[in-house]
């Protein structure tokens, strides 16, 4: 008889502990991963016993503490003057925290909002493809994808399995440096940079030290004068004006273009591998004997011009002396290419 009254008692604990303590850990254990998954909305509401309703209001206590301490946050970039965004993301968690200025500086619509931060791979392809639209010369500054003449500058910072980004609206800094660098540095003719908006460039992308590979390509057109000569010098800036515009198109966006002066063009080239740098390279190569020249009339001659190289990975040397080494090359090629055709180049006094 006690053994049935022991039996008895044991499954009737066994019901109890499983019906009042592991299914209520059960539900606070769900609560809990609900809210680490960034759902701060969550309440846990477990009152089947002293102990889980203690649990439960200092588990709410917290996370409401966490709710205002963002609240808080926000508040004070809101109150700045500087347009400042924050968001973090960690492994394991698919919801990003972002404080409100985040949608207004990337230009999300609610719906992109909503789908950004649902999902922290959502937001790690939309920063990497920021990443490409990276302003030469800046440091981490880049363009709005989609909005050209918006600017952010980005910095993250990764702590073993979290991401914490800091985005800092600088569209109105960026545009007025650029209206008056513009001014400074730019050729009128060509629309170009000039010598000096150049070498200020370049100083800039080696100081930032991006890790990426250059080089300093030295550019002369070769039949300037006799353009001059016979169609006159109208038509001598058109020669000029479209030799920028065939060198414009083949550097891209990856790299400078400016016009050092006469019928001089001076290339920084950069791209993320050797390889990407020579098939650069090879396409100015080709286009030194097949490209045309529409002058003031509409009339097309040929466009021809002399080029010498240096990567910068090859000299420890300043910007200046890259330039001497690419201009000597440059000649070396002229002088070819006018012994081919039976003349001497002229050295630039």
């Amino acid at each position: 008889m006690s053994g049935l009254i022991c039996g008895t008692l044991t499954v009737f604990v066994a019901n109890c502990v499983n019906r009042y303590v592991i299914h209520d850990i059960h539900r606070i254990n769900g609560k809990l991963n609900r809210i680490t998954q960034g759902n701060l909305e969550e309440k846990v509401n477990v009152q089947s016993s002293r102990e889980f309703s203690a649990l439960s209001r200092y588990i709410n206590e917290m996370v409401g503490s966490l709710v205002n301490n963002d609240r808080k946050m926000s508040y004070v970039l809101s109150r700045t003057e500087m347009n400042i965004g924050v968001y973090e993301y960690r492994d394991g968690v698919q919801q990003v925290y972002c404080t409100e200025r985040i949608p207004q500086i990337f230009g999300w619509t609610d719906e992109e909002t909503a789908y950004y931060t649902g999902d922290r791979v959502h937001l790690y392809t939309f920063i990497e493809e920021l990443r490409r639209s990276r302003v030469v010369g800046e440091r981490n500054v880049y363009r709005i994808p989609g909005e050209p003449d918006r600017y952010i500058k980005l910095e993250e910072t990764h702590e073993e399995s979290s991401v914490f980004g800091v985005v800092n609206d600088v569209t109105e800094e960026m545009q007025r440096r650029i209206q008056i660098e513009s001014e400074r540095d730019t050729d009128p003719l060509t629309r170009l940079y000039n010598r000096r908006g150049l070498s200020r460039r370049v100083e800039r992308i080696l100081e930032a030290g991006t890790g990426d590979t250059y080089a300093v390509v030295m550019i002369d057109l070769d039949d300037l004068k006799e353009v001059n000569d016979t169609y006159g010098h109208e038509s001598g800036d058109q020669y000029i004006i479209s030799a920028a515009e065939i060198l414009k198109k083949i550097v891209g966006e990856s790299g400078l273009t400016a016009r050092h002066g006469g019928d001089e063009f001076v290339l920084f080239l950069e791209e993320k591998s050797e390889e990407a740098l020579r098939e650069k390279l090879t396409q100015l190569e080709q286009a030194q004997d097949s490209s045309e020249a529409v002058l003031h009339d509409g009339q097309h001659v040929p466009l021809r011009f002399s080029m010498g190289c240096c990567f910068i990975d090859e000299v420890a040397a300043p910007y200046d002396e890259m330039l001497e080494k690419a201009d000597i090359a440059m000649y070396q090629n002229k002088r070819q290419r006018k012994e081919k055709h039976g003349k001497q180049p002229r050295r630039k006094e």
